[in-house]
């Protein structure tokens, strides 16, 4: 490449520089930027500058055939759209600072300058487009929508990405119109709220259908339970296979226990078919987990979901505590669970056929049960250990 060809890439790529400088989204202000010096008229020829439309004052001074320059000097395609979207931005704050400062001084409404925000994206879309052509539009257009989904997770084919990609691209258009009509005034707030809204819904509902529920639940924010599962599920050597199931059946039980807790909400169900129908729905869960890992696989599942087989792991080396000994304390504790939850359920499906339950009876029945297993579980540990753990949770609250 000759030195001609090597200016021109490097004043290009220092602009690109300084639009990358420039913060990407909307309201936040640019740091000041100083405007790099002009090559000398011998270094190279003079460039007619061409004004690319995008909104108010949103002009370039990139040389016409910049793109086929940097194309033809072997820059990467990636690169020429990041150049292309930094110039972009790097305008457009400028613009942005110009229309606070009117704003501040009262010369223009809050719908004008909302309407300015709102249409960064589409103005960005338009010079690209044209800057970069429909293909090298698409593919840059293509990365940024996708950015925000973890695509390696996803493992989607290529046509079921572009899918994807459509989908979130309609789902945007879609706000961005709703948005819009408010500012016109076709549109009232209420309106923009109920449509948005079921804009959502359908969003929703055709992303899980393209992904998959496991797919689809593992993309939820701020639902740790699908990272808990992926690993609990890692330290029972749980297959890809088992894997999906496990996410399936997960994301079937937060669907029926919503619909529950809904209905409950609403004043469909009492408090008691609330209840019962939570725990239905969690042994159906625990049925469809067993039988997709195995039983074995599945007690070492529970195990490691509990906090306190956790806590014993954990603190295993400070309490003197082997193995076999974390294992016969959580046994124990199953066992004293299981049978204090069996003979509540005894007591209470005898009172449903009518048949009388002296409930004090009952409670002092398991307060003596749960005196005993506190009794055999502070001479195994001796008092010392016993304390500690009670302490930090370990032995849960009962016993």
């Amino acid at each position: 490449m000759n030195s001609r060809r090597w200016l021109i890439l490097s004043v290009l790529l220092n602009a690109a520089l300084l639009g990358v400088l420039a913060t990407k989204r909307h309201l936040q202000p640019a740091p000041p930027i100083q405007k790099p010096e002009r090559p000398p008229q011998t270094a190279a020829p003079a460039v007619a500058p061409v004004t690319i439309k995008a909104g108010p004052s949103m002009a370039t001074t990139l040389p016409t055939d910049w793109v086929s320059r940097l194309r033809a000097a072997g820059v990467p395609e990636k690169l020429v759209a990041s150049i292309a979207a930094a110039d972009y931005e790097n305008r457009w704050q400028k613009k942005l600072e110009s229309m606070k400062k009117r704003f501040a001084a009262g010369e223009i409404g809050e719908d004008e300058f909302s309407r300015f925000l709102a249409e960064h994206d589409t103005g960005e879309e338009s010079e690209l487009r044209g800057t970069l052509g429909d293909a090298g539009f698409h593919r840059w257009d293509r990365e940024k929508v996708l950015r925000d989904f973890d695509l390696d997770s996803l493992k989607l084919s290529d046509s079921d990405s572009d899918a994807l990609y459509q989908l979130q691209k309609k789902f945007n258009q879609q706000r961005h119109d709703l948005q819009i009509a408010n500012l016109n005034g076709d549109v009232d707030e209420a309106t923009l709220e109920q449509q948005s809204e079921s804009k959502q819904d359908d969003y929703e509902k055709q992303l899980k259908t393209l992904l998959g529920d496991a797919k689809y639940a593992s993309l939820q924010p701020g639902d740790s339970t699908v990272g808990n599962l992926r690993r609990s599920l890692a330290k029972v050597n749980a297959s890809d296979e088992q894997v999906d199931g496990m996410l399936k059946a997960q994301q079937q039980w937060q669907d029926a226990r919503a619909k529950v807790e809904a209905a409950l909400k609403d004043g469909k169900i009492t408090a008691q078919d609330y209840d019962q129908q939570t725990k239905t729905i969690d042994a159906a869960r625990d049925q469809l987990y067993q039988q997709t890992l195995g039983p074995d696989a599945f007690a070492d599942l529970q195990k490691n979901q509990d906090t306190r087989y956790q806590t014993m792991q954990r603190y295993a080396g400070a309490w003197n505590l082997s193995d076999n000994d974390v294992n016969h304390l959580y046994g124990a504790l199953q066992f004293y669970e299981n049978n204090v939850r069996d003979y509540q359920q005894r007591a209470q499906q005898l009172e449903a056929k009518g048949q009388p339950v002296d409930w004090d009876a009952v409670q002092k029945i398991l307060h003596d049960f749960s005196q005993q297993t506190d009794t055999a579980l502070q001479k195994y540990l001796g008092e010392d250990r016993f304390t500690k753990m009670k302490q930090t949770g370990a032995l849960g609250d009962n016993p």
